[in-house]
């Protein structure tokens, strides 16, 4: 069964299509910045990750659950050292990649698939459109 919001588009061609809206603009997307994300991603499983399950999609050692308060404080570790000037590490594609991670586990508490007990921050529900 393909999902269906019942909203169409009509195109002058004759074809129509479920409308686009509140599904994301992924075509927005910033995809060199993304590059560099994957890029840091990949650095991350090199370090931290199984060998043995490297090309084994969601096994990534981060997904094993960490705090949400060991995210936010690397977050803004690594934005003030961008800010500062430091450049010994990628500390922006850091910051992005602890932003990002950040997100993703509080949805995983919300979903039930990581426990409750690493979410150690204020509530903030708000920001995850689901």
């Amino acid at each position: 069964m393909i999902k269906d919001s019942g909203d169409r588009h009509d195109f002058g061609t004759g074809s129509r299509r479920d409308k686009r809206e509140g599904k994301g603009r992924y075509d927005l997307l910033p995809f060199l910045a993304l590059f560099c994300l994957a890029r840091h991603f990949e650095d991350g499983d090199v370090k931290y990750g199984d060998p043995e399950k490297r090309t084994v999609p969601h096994t990534a050692n981060w997904r094993k659950g960490q705090p949400l308060s060991v995210y936010l404080e690397s977050f803004i570790r690594h934005a003030c050292k961008f800010g500062a000037g430091e450049r010994d590490e990628p500390h922006l594609s850091a910051a992005l990649w602890n932003g990002l991670c950040l997100l993703e586990t509080k949805a995983l508490i919300k979903q039930r698939k990581l426990p409750v007990e690493l979410d150690d921050l204020e509530d903030f529900d708000e920001y995850l459109n689901d």
